[in-house]
C-alpha cells in the first residue's frame, strides 16, 4: 500500500472527466503526420560549460533585459550555461500560410488544454498546472513551462571543457542569423530560469535531458516538496519551441515494439544515466483503479483507465545517443498512440527518473470497483452515496445487458412449461496466471528478462445442465477442482548505464625482461565494460597494444626496448546499451626503461678451475657438485675483452646431469628466454665412468700409457692435462719411448687433450696416433719442444689437430720436434710458435715438424696458420711454415701454409714451407701465403738445384723466391680445395660449445647497422654494461665523431698527460682517456668523475662534450689482499742469487753483468707494490671478491716470482721512452692490450720474459728479444716499428729522427754539407733513408748492424755519450775519455758537458768538410757511394773522476757511457796499445788516438782511406794489385794533421788563415778542393813551387864537394816480392843506403840525379829497407829526384807516394792519379798475361807494372820515368826568371826573425838557399838527420808559405 508523506501532492487523471474535448482531439489527430515534429538531442551533461543558441524572437522583455551584448571572454566558474542569442536575417516568400496560425489550429484540433487550478484553504485559487490532452497523449505543464527555451537552434547546443581563466571560445557563426549576445546562468543558483503566471522567475530543480517525443505523462514537484516527494508536470511539444528546463521522461509499459514510444523520468543528478525504476505493474488487461488523493491544500480528480493486455516481452532497441548513455534506444516518428494513459507513480530524491517503487501487497481477490465519481464542485473529493436500505427480497438474475440498456432490468417472457432433462459434463478452464514485475538494477533499463516462466492454472467444474426442449435452461454445478497457475516472474531493468572509467593506478619496470606490469583501477558502476587494451606509444606511434584480461590483475606488457621515450594508455571498450563503443582514457602515464647491468657479451671459451692436491687446475668435467665452492674460480676469454677471473657463486647438478656453475658478480646478468637474468652460468659435463679400454682421465690415461707403452689408447673422453702435475726438470709427459697406438675417437665421436704443458710423447718409435686433437696448448722448455712428441722414429701420425702455444729453447714445432722415416698426414697446427734460441747450436723450427729426415719421411696433407717467431743466431737455425730443416729424401706434399715468420736476427733461412732443403729435401705441390719478413715465401735456401716443384703464393714478400707461382687468390683456394685435407678441430670440444657466445648489435632493436663502427667503440669504451646500453649510447655517437668511423683498438685512462695504470688509487685524479684507433691515430677526450656502479669495482666517468660515458676496460679491484700475499716473496728476490740463475739458465757462478740491469732490479725492487698493483690491474680483468681468485693469483705470482722480477725489471729499463711530454714506460710495461690485443696477459707476458733466459735478456739482444717475445704482443714486427708506431700516435707531426733526437740524452750533431745538391739531399731523405743523417734513420736502416743501440739511447740517464754523423759516418764517444784536467781542474758536470760539445761540433765540421771534398772530385756512381754509415768508435780509454786514464771494460759499473750504452749494446773491443785507431773497411775503432782531438781528425781520415779507396776513392777500380792498404793512407790520402805540416798531402780538415806566415797548406780545403781540375791546380802549382825549390837546393849542393854530396844524398832502390808459384820477381819495395864514392861522383846535374835515383837524406833514414805497406810519409822540401820505377809490378812505398803526386799534379786526379794507384789497368794486365798469384785471394791476380801505368798515362809523351821527371823540372827552370816577387819573414841563424826579406829575383833566391845549405853544411850530421835544424828547409817553407799566400793557394801562377 502508498503511502504519502506529509506536505505530497498526487496528482491522477482521467481523459473520462474531459470527453468534452475528445473529439476535437481525435480530429486533430489526423493532421498530425502534416506538420514536422522536430527531435531534441538532449545535452551531454559531462561538460562543465554549456551553450546554447536560441532565437531572439522567443524572449520576453525581462528575458532581454538580462541580455549582454559582446562576446563571452573567460571561464569564471565551471558549470556555467550560456544563452547565446541570435537574431534571423531569413525572410521567407509570403505563401499564405502562417505557421504560428498553423500551429495554433493544430494544436488547437490535436490537442485539448486543461487549466488545473490549486484550492487554497483560504478560498484562493492558483493556477498551477497547465494539462494539455493531445492525441499523443497528456502532458501536464507547470505554469514556467514555456520560459527560456527555443528549439530552433538547439542543434548547436555544445558543452566545453574550460578551465577557470581561460579563454572561452566565440559563438558560432550560423548561416542566416546575427549573434546579439548572451544571458548567463550560474552554477551556484543551482536553478533554472522559468516564469511564473504572474511574470516572476522561480528558481527549479536541475534540469535534465529533454526526451525527444511528445505529450508523455511526466512527474514533477513543487519547490516546497520534500525528500522523497515528486510532482507530476505535463510537457507538450509545439513545432520549434523546447522548455529550457530539460526533462525525463518515461515510457509506456504497456507499449509494443511497433507502438511503443520513450519516455522521460526527472532523475536525481547522483543516478543520471541510469535506467528508471519502474512500479510493479498489474496484470495487463484487468483495468486499474485510480484513487483520488487528497492534501490539506489541494484537490485533484482522480481517473481510471482501462489498459488493453499486454502479450509480448520488453526489449529495449536502438542506439545510443550521446547524453542519454544506458537509455533504451529513442525511436522516431512512432504511431499515434490511442490507447488509455496510466500514470506510473513517481519519485522521491535520489530515484528520479526511475520507476516508483512499490511495495509489496498481497494479492487483490476482491472485485474491483469504482470509488466514485467527480462532480462538478465537487472535484477530489469522495462520491456522496446515498444511503440504501437492507434488501429483503430474494435476489434474482437480472440476464446479461445488451447495448444500449446498461443498467436496466432484463425483459423476461413468460415460458411454457417444458420438460425438463439432465446431463452432466465437464468443462476444464484455464486460470491465467499473472506476471509479476521484480525491478533488477543490474538489468540495463527497459529490458525484461523472464526469471520465471508463467504456467496457466486449470479449473474443472463437473456440471449438470437442465434441458428442456433440447435447450438448457438451468446448469447446476456439481464440483470444481483446481490446479493454481505459477506465475510468471519477469526482471524489469532499472540501471542506466554510465561509461565506465579505467585508471592507471601503478607502473612498475621490469627493466630486465624489457617489460612494465601496470596496475588499473576500473571504475564501472553500471557494468558498462566490455574490454581495455594497454596501448605503448613512442612518440606517436602505437608499438605494442595488449589485451587487458582482468583489470583487477596486473598487466604485463613484454617486447619493449630500452632507452626510448613511451607513453602507456588504455584504450577503452564499453557498452552502455545496444553497441560497443571505444575511446582512449585521459589517464596516461609516461616511462622509458633504462638498464645498467654487468654483462658478459661475447665469450670464445669460459673454464672452471679448483683447488685439488694444493694446487689450482682446470676442471672439463665433474663427478659431483662441490660443496664448498670458495676454492672455485672461472676463467672467461674472449677476443674482444679482456680475460675476466670470477669467482663462483654455486655449482648444481642440472635433471640431465651436466652441471650449473653459477659466477658471483654482483649486478651481473645474463640474457635468457624471455629477458635478462641475475648472474652467469654455464655448464660443466658430468664426468663418464672410465670403461675398459678407453679412458675418460688423463691422469688415468698417461698412468695406463706409462706402465705399457706399447698398448692400445682409446680416448672416450674430452680430458684435461691440467690433472697431472709435471716435475721441474719433465720434459714431457710419458718417458721412454712409445710404441702402441693413441686413438682420439671412440668410433662415433672424436676427442681432444686439453692444457698441455709438455710434449706428451718423450719419443714415438714406430708407433700410431691418429683421430686426435690436442687444443690449447701452453708448452715451454728448454730443451726440445712440440705438443704431440720431441721424437719420432718410423711413426705414423693421421689426422692429429694441435692447437696452442709452443716456445722453447732448442727446436720448437707443433707436433713433433724431429722425426725421421716418419709419415705425417692430414694433419695440422694453429696457433704460436716461438724459438728462444740460446745459443748458436743447431736448431730448428716448424709449424709441423722441426726436422725431418730420411727417405721414408712424407709430410701429406697439412694445413699450418701460425705466428712463428725465432731469434735465429745464424744460418745453422732454420724456421720454416710447415718444416724447418727438410733433408734425406723426406717430402713435404699437397700442403698449406699462412701466417707469420718474424725472424728478429734477420737470418735468410727461413721460408713460409720450409728453412731449409739442404741437402736432399724435397718439396711438390704446395701454397704459401705466410707473410716471412726478410726469408723467402717458399724456402730458405734459394740454391738453383732445390728439388721444389709446384709451389704457389698469392701475397708478396720483400724478398723474391725463385720457386714461387703467383697466383690469384680464387686460383690458390682451389689448388689447396684439391689437396684433399680434411682434418679439423671443431670435431672435438662439443660440450664447451654450448657455452660460447657472440654479440651482433647491430641484430638488437634500436641498432642501426650503419653503426656498426660506434657499438664497437663504445663497447672499448664501457665493456662490462650490457649489450643494450652499448647500443643506446652508440646511437648518441655523432656522425661527425671519429668513433662512428673508425674502430678503436684501446682506451687508455690518463691525469694530464701520464698514463694511468694503477686505476684504483688515482681513480679520482683521472680526466681524459686516450683513444688508439685502428688507422694509428690517437685522440683524446677529456672526462671527469661521475661515481661508482653499484657493483663499485665499476667506475664510470662522464665524457666532456658527449653523451656516451667511459669505465675503464677493467674491474676496479681492491688488490690488496694479492700483495700481501706475495710482497715478502717479491721483495727476497736478489739478482744475483743461485734462483734466479736457476731462472735464467745460468751457473751458479756465471756473472750478470751482460744483463745491465742492477740499478733499475733495485729500484723496482723498492717499489714493488706499486709495480704490482698495475700489473694486475692491467693484466686481466681480475675480480678480487673471491678467494679463489685471489689464491690463485697469488700462487702464480710466487711460483714464478724471480722470473716476474726479471721480466718486470727488463720492461722498466728498456722502455722508460718519452714522446715529448709523454712518458710511455707504464704504456708499454703494462698495457700489452694497446694494439688491441685483448687476448694477451700481461703478468703472463712479463713471466715468460723473465724466463726467456739469460742470452735471451741481454742488454745487447733487446732486438732480438722484442721480434721473439714482444711482436706477438705488441702487434708491431720490430722494435722499430714499435717505437715508431707510438711516435706517429704521439708526435705525428714530427719525424723520427727529430723526435729520437729531442728525447735522447746522447748529444747528437748531424753535419749536413755544404754542398747544395747534397745538402737537398740530406734534408729531403728518400724513402730508403740513404741521404738521411738522422741518427735514428742510420741505426734503423736494414743495413745497420748495430740496431741494438736504439733502446739504450732511448733510455740514456744522463748525457754521456756523443753521436757524430755526417755522410759516410756515425761515430759515438763517450764524455769520461774527454774527462780532461783544465786550470788544474778535472772536468765534471756541466763543465764536462760543454767542454764536450764544443769539440764535437769541431770535429763534426771537419768530418763534413773531408767528405765534401771527396764529393767534389769523385764521378757520380762513386759520389753515390759516399752515402753510408761507416760506424767509428772512440774507444774506451776513458779517465775516472781522479784524472787517471785507464781502458774501461763492460763491467765498469763507475763509467755512465759504458754501463748505460757501450755495454748494454755490446760493442767493445779489448786495448792495443799499438794503435791510435784501426779500421776493417766497414768500421773504426780508435785507441790511443781520441776522435775530437785535432790529430784524431786526420787518423779519422786514415782509418776512412782504409774503409773507402777502393769502392769509393778509386771510383770502384779497388787498389792496385801489390800495394797495401797503408800506403793508401798516410802519406797519400790522409789529411795532413795541421795546415803546419811540412808532409806531401791534402788538406782536408782544417782551416786556417789566408796569412798564416807558417801554413804550408790551404787555409779553406773545400773551396779550393771543389772539383778534380781545382785540385789539380792546386797540386800543379805547389809542384811549381817545390820543383823549382828542390832545382835549386841540387844546384847548391851539387857545387860542394863529394863528401857534402855523400852526407846530403842517399840512393833509393827497389827490392822485390818473389812470386814462388811463376817464378819470378813483381812488386817492389824501397830501400836506401848511402851512396858510394864512384856513385857520388857520377852526381854532377840535376839529371844525373833523377838518373842516379837520388833523394835527400833529410826527413829519411840514412839506410833503410822501407817494408812494403808502411806507415811513411813524402817531405814537400826534401827532395826525392829518384824516377825509380818497377817494370816488374808495383813501386816500393817511397815511390809511389811521390810518383802518385807528381802525377795528380801534372795529369790530375783521373787522368793521372787514379791510373796509377788504382787497378784501373788491371784487367788489361790480366788479360795480357801480366799476372802473379795473390796468397790474399788465393788465385791469380793481375800484375800492373809500372811500365804499363806509364805507357797508358802518357801515351808515348815520354820515354821514361826519368824523362817525365826532368821534364817537370826543365819546365820549371825554364820558368824561373819569370817568378813573382815574394816577400818573407827570414833571417839566417835566427829561427824566429821577423825581418822581411823580398825575394824578386830567382838569382836573388837561388843565393839565400846557398847561404842556408852552406849553413847547414857545418853542422851537416845534424841538418840532415834532423829537419827542423836544416835552414834549407826552413827557407824552403818559408817560400813556399809566402807563394801559397800570394797566390790564395795557387788559384794564381807563381810566375809574371
Amino acid at each position: 500500500m502508498s503511502r504519502k508523506s506529509i506536505g505530497e501532492k498526487r496528482h491522477s487523471f482521467s481523459m473520462r472527466k474531459l470527453s468534452v474535448g475528445l473529439v476535437s482531439v481525435t480530429v486533430s489527430s489526423f493532421f498530425l503526420m502534416s506538420q514536422g515534429i522536430q527531435s531534441v538531442s538532449a545535452d551531454n551533461m559531462e561538460s562543465p560549460i554549456h551553450y546554447k543558441y536560441m532565437t531572439e524572437g522567443k524572449l520576453t522583455d525581462e528575458e532581454k533585459s538580462l541580455l549582454v551584448e559582446a562576446l563571452p571572454q573567460l571561464a569564471e566558474e565551471s558549470d556555467d550555461t550560456y544563452y547565446l542569442v541570435y537574431r534571423s536575417q531569413q525572410f521567407l516568400p509570403n505563401t499564405g500560410f502562417n505557421p504560428t496560425v498553423g500551429t495554433f489550429l493544430f494544436t488547437a484540433g490535436l490537442s485539448l488544454l486543461v487549466l488545473l487550478v490549486s484550492k487554497r484553504e483560504n478560498g484562493k485559487k492558483r493556477l498551477v498546472h497547465f494539462l494539455l490532452l493531445t492525441s499523443m497523449g497528456v502532458q501536464l505543464l507547470p505554469a514556467s513551462a514555456f520560459g527560456l527555451t527555443s528549439q530552433i537552434l538547439s542543434a548547436y547546443n555544445s558543452q566545453l571543457s574550460i578551465g577557470v581563466g581561460e579563454h572561452l571560445p566565440e559563438p558560432l557563426k550560423i548561416e542566416g542569423y546575427q549573434y546579439i549576445g548572451y544571458i548567463k546562468t550560474k552554477k551556484q543558483d543551482n536553478t533554472e530560469l522559468s516564469r511564473t503566471v504572474d511574470g516572476k522567475y522561480s528558481a527549479q530543480r536541475d534540469s535534465q535531458p529533454n526526451s525527444t517525443k511528445t505529450s508523455d505523462v511526466v512527474h514533477s514537484a513543487d519547490l516546497e516538496w520534500n525528500q522523497g516527494q515528486g510532482k507530476v508536470s505535463l510537457q507538450g511539444e509545439a513545432s520549434g519551441d523546447d522548455g529550457l528546463s530539460e526533462k525525463s521522461s518515461i515510457a509506456a509499459d504497456n507499449l509494443s515494439s511497433n507502438d511503443s514510444f520513450a519516455s522521460q523520468v526527472e532523475q536525481n543528478p547522483d543516478h543520471k544515466g541510469e535506467s528508471v525504476v519502474r512500479p510493479t505493474v498489474p496484470e495487463q488487461g484487468n483495468p486499474v483503479s485510480a484513487t483520488t488523493v487528497q492534501s490539506a491544500e489541494e484537490e485533484v480528480l482522480a481517473t481510471t483507465n482501462d489498459r488493453p493486455e499486454y502479450k509480448l516481452p520488453l526489449e529495449t532497441k536502438g542506439t545510443q545517443e550521446p547524453g542519454h548513455e544506458g537509455e533504451a534506444a529513442v525511436r522516431e516518428d512512432l504511431p499515434v498512440y490511442t490507447k488509455p494513459l496510466e500514470t506510473k507513480g513517481t519519485q522521491g530524491p535520489g530515484h528520479e527518473g526511475e520507476a516508483a517503487v512499490r511495495e509489496e501487497e498481497p494479492a487483490y481477490t476482491e472485485p474491483l470497483a469504482t470509488k466514485g465519481t467527480q462532480e462538478p464542485g465537487h472535484e477530489g473529493k469522495a462520491t456522496v452515496r446515498e444511503e440504501t436500505l437492507e434488501y429483503t427480497e430474494p435476489v434474482a438474475t437480472k440476464g446479461t445487458q445488451e447495448p444500449e440498456h446498461e443498467g436496466e432490468a432484463a425483459v423476461e417472457e413468460e415460458l411454457p412449461a417444458l420438460e425438463v432433462t439432465t446431463r452432466n459434463r465437464t468443462e476444464i478452464q484455464n486460470i491465467p496466471y499473472t506476471t509479476e514485475e521484480i525491478q533488477d538494477p543490474t538489468l540495463l533499463k527497459n529490458r525484461r528478462k523472464i526469471e520465471r516462466q508463467g504456467q496457466a492454472g486449470t479449473r474443472t467444474i463437473q456440471y449438470e445442465d437442465y434441458i428442456v426442449n433440447g435447450n438448457v435452461v438451468e446448469t447446476k454445478e456439481v464440483s470444481r477442482t483446481e490446479v493454481a497457475p505459477v506465475n510468471e516472474v519477469v526482471k524489469v531493468g532499472t540501471l542506466v548505464k554510465v561509461k565506465p572509467t579505467v585508471e592507471i593506478t601503478n607502473l612498475t619496470k621490469v627493466e630486465n625482461k624489457k617489460s612494465i606490469t601496470v596496475s588499473y583501477n576500473l571504475i564501472d558502476t553500471t557494468s558498462a565494460y566490455v574490454s581495455a587494451k594497454t596501448q605503448v606509444f613512442h612518440g606517436d606511434k602505437l608499438v605494442k597494444e595488449v589485451d587487458i584480461e582482468n583489470p583487477a590483475k596486473e598487466q604485463v606488457i613484454s617486447g619493449l626496448d630500452y632507452y626510448t621515450p613511451y607513453t602507456v594508455k588504455t584504450h577503452l571498450t564499453y557498452n552502455l546499451g545496444e553497441n560497443n563503443e571505444e575511446n582512449t582514457e585521459t589517464s596516461t602515464q609516461d616511462f622509458q626503461l633504462e638498464y645498467k647491468k654487468i654483462e658478459i657479451k661475447d665469450i670464445d671459451s669460459v673454464e672452471l678451475y679448483g683447488k685439488e692436491n694444493d694446487r689450482y687446475r682446470r676442471y672439463l668435467s665433474l663427478s659431483e657438485a662441490p660443496t664448498d665452492t670458495a676454492k672455485y674460480f672461472v676463467k672467461v676469454k674472449s677476443d674482444r675483452f679482456k680475460e675476466m677471473y670470477l669467482p663462483v657463486k654455486s655449482i648444481t647438478e642440472n635433471t640431465d646431469g651436466t652441471y650449473k656453475v653459477t659466477v658471483a658478480v654482483d649486478q651481473l646478468v645474463e640474457e635468457g628466454t624471455d629477458g635478462y637474468k641475475d648472474d652467469y652460468t654455464f655448464t660443466v659435463a658430468k664426468s663418464k665412468a672410465e670403461q675398459p679400454g678407453v679412458y675418460t682421465s688423463f691422469k688415468q690415461l698417461v698412468t695406463a700409457m706409462q706402465s705399457n707403452l706399447s698398448g692400445v689408447y682409446t680416448l672416450a673422453s674430452d680430458m684435461t692435462a691440467d690433472e697431472v702435475s709435471l716435475g721441474d726438470k719433465q720434459t714431457s709427459y710419458l718417458t721412454g719411448a712409445f710404441t702402441g697406438s693413441l686413438i682420439g675417437s671412440d668410433g662415433t665421436k672424436s676427442y681432444a687433450i686439453y692444457d698441455l704443458k709438455k710434449p706428451l710423447f718423450d719419443t714415438l718409435n714406430g708407433a700410431t696416433v691418429r683421430d686426435l686433437d690436442i687444443k690449447t696448448v701452453s708448452a715451454d722448455s728448454k730443451e726440445n719442444v712440440a705438443a704431440l712428441a720431441k721424437a719420432a722414429n718410423s711413426a705414423n701420425i693421421n689426422n692429429v689437430a694441435v692447437e696452442g702455444k709452443i716456445s722453447g729453447a732448442k727446436s720448437v714445432a707443433g707436433l713433433v720436434a724431429s722425426a725421421t722415416n716418419t709419415v705425417i698426414e692430414n694433419s695440422s697446427f694453429t696457433g704460436k710458435l716461438i724459438a728462444n734460441h740460446q745459443d748458436s747450436n743447431k736448431n730448428d723450427t716448424g709449424g709441423i715438424v722441426g726436422n725431418i729426415t730420411g727417405n721414408s719421411s712424407r709430410v701429406n696433407k697439412v694445413r699450418v696458420d701460425a705466428l712463428i717467431s725465432t731469434n735465429a743466431r745464424n744460418n745453422n737455425q732454420t724456421a720454416g711454415g710447415i718444416v724447418g730443416r727438410l733433408e734425406n729424401g723426406a717430402l713435404i706434399s699437397n700442403s698449406v701454409a699462412t701466417g707469420e715468420i718474424r725472424n728478429g736476427q734477420g737470418y735468410s733461412r727461413v721460408g713460409g714451407i720450409v728453412g731449409s732443403t739442404w741437402q736432399n729435401g724435397r718439396v711438390n705441390n704446395v701454397v704459401s701465403n705466410v707473410d716471412v719478413g726478410d726469408g723467402y715465401v717458399i724456402t730458405g735456401d734459394q740454391y738453383a738445384a732445390a728439388d721444389v716443384k709446384n709451389a704457389s703464393t698469392s701475397v708478396d714478400n720483400r724478398k723474391a723466391d725463385r720457386f714461387a707461382t703467383k697466383l690469384s687468390k680464387d686460383q690458390i683456394d682451389a689448388k689447396v680445395a684439391d689437396y684433399g685435407i680434411t682434418v679439423t678441430l671443431d670435431d672435438t670440444g662439443q660440450d664447451l660449445k654450448r657455452n660460447l657466445r657472440e654479440v651482433d648489435y647491430t641484430r638488437l632493436n634500436k641498432a642501426e647497422a650503419e653503426r656498426k663502427v660506434a657499438y664497437s667503440n663504445i663497447e672499448k669504451l664501457m665493456p662490462f654494461y650490457n649489450k643494450d646500453l652499448v647500443v643506446h649510447y652508440g646511437n648518441k655517437v655523432a656522425t661527425t665523431d671519429k668513433l662512428y668511423t673508425t674502430e678503436l683498438l684501446d682506451v687508455v685512462p690518463m691525469k694530464d698527460d701520464e698514463v694511468v695504470t694503477d686505476i684504483n688509487n688515482k681513480k679520482n685524479s683521472i680526466n681524459k682517456v686516450m683513444l688508439h684507433f685502428k688507422d694509428n691515430t690517437v685522440e683524446y677526450l677529456d672526462v671527469t668523475f661521475k661515481e661508482n656502479f653499484i657493483n663499485s669495482q665499476v667506475i664510470e666517468y662522464n665524457v666532456t662534450g658527449k653523451e656516451y660515458i667511459f669505465t675503464p676496460e677493467a674491474f676496479v679491484s681492491d688488490y690488496t689482499a694479492i700483495t700481501n700475499n706475495v710482497l715478502s716473496d717479491l721483495q727476497n728476490v736478489t739478482l744475483n742469487s743461485e734462483a734466479t740463475k736457476k731462472v735464467l739458465g745460468a751457473a751458479n757462478d756465471a756473472a750478470l753483468d751482460n744483463l745491465y740491469l742492477d740499478r733499475q732490479f733495485e729500484e723496482v725492487k723498492a717499489n714493488i707494490a706499486e709495480h704490482l698493483r698495475k700489473v694486475l690491474a692491467m693484466d686481466k680483468s681480475i675480480n678480487t671478491t673471491g678467494d679463489g681468485v685471489v689464491e690463485y693469483v697469488s700462487e702464480k705470482i710466487k711460483n714464478n716470482k724471480e722470473a716476474f722480477m726479471l721480466g718486470l725489471t727488463y720492461m722498466n729499463r728498456w722502455y722508460d721512452i718519452n714522446y715529448g711530454k709523454m712518458n710511455t714506460k707504464d704504456l708499454s710495461t703494462y698495457k700489452f692490450d694497446f694494439n688491441g690485443n685483448n687476448e694477451t696477459s700481461t703478468l703472463d707476458t712479463i713471466v715468460a720474459l723473465g724466463n726467456s733466459g739469460l742470452d735471451n735478456l741481454r742488454a745487447s739482444n733487446t732486438v732480438g728479444l722484442y721480434a721473439n717475445k714482444l711482436a706477438s704482443v705488441k702487434g708491431e714486427d720490430s722494435v722499430f716499428d714499435f717505437v715508431e708506431a707510438y711516435r706517429k700516435l704521439f708526435l705525428p707531426n714530427k719525424t723520427n729522427n727529430e723526435w729520437f733526437k729531442e728525447n735522447t740524452k746522447a748529444y747528437i750533431v748531424e753535419m749536413k754539407s755544404d754542398i747544395a745538391e747534397v745538402r737537398e739531399k740530406q734534408e729531403s731523405p728518400t724513402a730508403d733513408r740513404k741521404y738521411s743523417l738522422g741518427v735514428y734513420d742510420r741505426i734503423s736502416a736494414p743495413s745497420w748492424g748495430h740496431k741494438s743501440m736504439l733502446l739504450p739511447l732511448l733510455t740514456l740517464p744522463e748525457e754521456s755519450v756523443y753521436i757524430s754523423s755526417n755522410m759516410s759516418t756515425l761515430a759515438f764517444g763517450s764524455y769520461e775519455r774527454y774527462r780532461d784536467s783544465v786550470d788544474g781542474v778535472i772536468l765534471s758536470g756541466d763543465a764536462l758537458r760543454t767542454y764536450v760539445r764544443n769539440r764535437v761540433d769541431i770535429a763534426a765540421k771537419r768530418h763534413r768538410d773531408h767528405y765534401d771534398i771527396w764529393y767534389n772530385l769523385l764521378d757520380s756512381a762513386s759520389k753515390e757511394k759516399l752515402f753510408r754509415s761507416v760506424i767509428v768508435y772512440d774507444g774506451f780509454n776513458v779517465k775516472d773522476e781522479t784524472g787517471r786514464t785507464y781502458w774501461a771494460r763492460l763491467t765498469d759499473k763507475n763509467i755512465g757511457s759504458i754501463k748505460e750504452f757501450f755495454g748494454p749494446v755490446g760493442k767493445w773491443y779489448e786495448y792495443n796499445s799499438s794503435a791510435g785507431a784501426y779500421a776493417n773497411g766497414s768500421l773504426t775503432h780508435f785507441v790511443l788516438d781520441r776522435l775530437l782531438d785535432a790529430y784524431g781528425t786526420s787518423v779519422y781520415t786514415h782509418e776512412m782511406v782504409h774503409n773507402s779507396d777502393s769502392a769509393i776513392y778509386f771510383e770502384g777500380n779497388g787498389r792496385r794489385e801489390g800495394l797495401g792498404a797503408e800506403l793508401y793512407a798516410l802519406g797519400l790520402l790522409q789529411s795532413v794533421d795541421s795546415v803546419n805540416s811540412h808532409i806531401l798531402a791534402l788538406n782536408t780538415l782544417y782551416k786556417a788563415e789566408k796569412d798564416d806566415l807558417n801554413r804550408l797548406h790551404t787555409y779553406n780545403p773545400v773551396e779550393r778542393f771543389d772539383s778534380d781540375e781545382a785540385l789539380q791546380s792546386y797540386m800543379h802549382g805547389s809542384y811549381d813551387v817545390m820543383y823549382t825549390l828542390d832545382a835549386m837546393e841540387a844546384k847548391a849542393i851539387l857545387a860542394q864537394n863529394n863528401d857534402v854530396k855523400k852526407k846530403w844524398f842517399r840512393k833509393i832502390e827497389n827490392y822485390y816480392v818473389r812470386d814462388t808459384r811463376h817464378n819470378k820477381d813483381t812488386h817492389a819495395g824501397n830501400k836506401v843506403r848511402p851512396l858510394t864514392d864512384e856513385e857520388v861522383a857520377n852526381l854532377t846535374s840535376l839529371n844525373s840525379l833523377i838518373d842516379n835515383d837520388i833523394i835527400n837524406r833529410r826527413s829519411y833514414d840514412d839506410s833503410r829497407e822501407y817494408k812494403r805497406n808502411g806507415y811513411y810519409t813524402i817531405s814537400m822540401f826534401s827532395p826525392v829526384y829518384a824516377a825509380l820505377s818497377n817494370s816488374k809490378g808495383a813501386p816500393g812505398d817511397i815511390m809511389f807516394r811521390k810518383i802518385a803526386y807528381e802525377l795528380l799534379a801534372e795529369k790530375g786526379y783521373h787522368k793521372g792519379f787514379l791510373p796509377y794507384v788504382s787497378n784501373q789497368y788491371g784487367a788489361e794486365a790480366f788479360a795480357s798475361g801480366s799476372k802473379t798469384f795473390s796468397s790474399w785471394h788465393g788465385r791469380d791476380v793481375a800484375l800492373v807494372t809500372d811500365d804499363l801505368v806509364f805507357k797508358k798515362v802518357f801515351n808515348g809523351e815520354y820515354s821514361s820515368w826519368a824523362d817525365f821527371k826532368k821534364a817537370m823540372f826543365k819546365q820549371r827552370i825554364d820558368k824561373q826568371d819569370n817568378l813573382k816577387p815574394i816577400t818573407i819573414q827570414y833571417e839566417l841563424g835566427n829561427p824566429n826573425s821577423t825581418k822581411e826579406v823580398t825575394i824578386t829575383t830567382a838569382a836573388q833566391m837561388q843565393q839565400l838557399i846557398n847561404e842556408a845549405a852552406a849553413k847547414d853544411i857545418t853542422n851537416i850530421d845534424r841538418a840532415t838527420s834532423h829537419t827542423p835544424a836544416s835552414w834549407v828547409h826552413l827557407l824552403k817553407q818559408k817560400i813556399y808559405n809566402a807563394y801559397l799566400r800570394t797566390t790564395d793557394d795557387f788559384r794564381n801562377s807563381i810566375y809574371k
